[in-house]
């Protein structure tokens, strides 16, 4: 859930209306507005605020915006269903690619994302290939996990 939908659900369950947020962080109605519109974050003094007042830690508000990966070595942190339906975008042979120059952990969490896909096989199939090639495949996983739309 993104900053806005948390922000607005967490404001309704504790029956706040926005000019009563508002009222307690010391800002207006249209800022608590433009932040639950989702254009636009508070300072951070102001995110900590709401997190208290609001009884949610950092994480919970703010998890979508924070789950921004940018370490490709990182990615099997992720939870792989989270990932699938963003990956299906990604051909077949930029996976293969990018598990030619990882670490036996991400070969392995690719590999499960897509068990259907016999990495073996295609490896063997592509052989040598650059290591620009294989950067540019993991570039592109990456930015597919932190796609937001």
């Amino acid at each position: 859930m993104s900053f806005a939908e948390e922000l607005a659900d967490a404001r309704k369950r504790n029956n706040l209306t926005q000019e009563d947020l508002a009222e307690m962080l010391n800002v207006s109605r249209q800022t608590i507005s433009k932040w639950e519109r989702n254009e636009g974050y508070p300072e951070v003094e102001t995110l900590l605020e709401i997190a208290r007042r609001l009884h949610l830690s950092l994480d919970q508000l703010m998890h979508e915006e924070l789950s921004f990966v940018s370490d490709f070595e990182s990615i099997s942190t992720i939870a792989a269903e989270k990932c699938r339906s963003k990956l299906e975008k990604i051909s077949k042979e930029t996976l293969v690619k990018a598990c030619m120059g990882t670490s036996p952990t991400n070969a392995k969490w690719i590999a499960g994302v897509f068990p259907e896909i016999d990495f073996e096989k295609r490896f063997s199939e592509i052989g040598r290939i650059r290591i620009s090639e294989v950067e540019d495949a993991q570039k592109a996983i990456l930015a597919a996990i932190n796609d937001k739309s």
